[in-house]
């Protein structure tokens, strides 16, 4: 976040709230959802994009309200990636879906 805020300001927030910190995931989840909201959303400082992290019971939920970015071309390979890794290593699903106007994904704590 040091970086975006580097680069596009205020434009890109991240709001983590979270109560319990037992239990881990796998390195770099956070930042491949944080990275994804970013490249796929529009964002201003005027009209920041927030990025909220939180725990709900056995899961860190990664939410962002959906702006599309008409021009960003995307194959799914980081969420797919990430996906895929929870299932082989510890046969734990990743959710990620829309609800509203918000993307939501869903990480299980290990």
């Amino acid at each position: 976040m040091y970086l975006m805020r580097s680069r596009f300001g205020q434009a890109y927030q991240c709001q983590i709230s979270l109560e319990n910190s037992t239990g881990f995931i796998l390195p770099c989840s956070l930042q491949l959802c944080v990275e994804n909201a970013i490249k796929h959303n529009a964002a201003t400082e005027d009209i920041p994009l927030y990025v909220t992290i939180s725990r709900e019971e056995n899961y860190i939920i990664v939410t962002n309200e959906i702006r599309k970015i008409d021009f960003t071309r995307s194959n799914g390979v980081g969420n797919e990636y990430l996906k895929r890794r929870y299932e082989i290593v510890f046969g734990k699903k990743v959710e990620s879906y829309t609800s509203g106007n918000q993307y939501i994904v869903k990480i299980p704590i290990i």
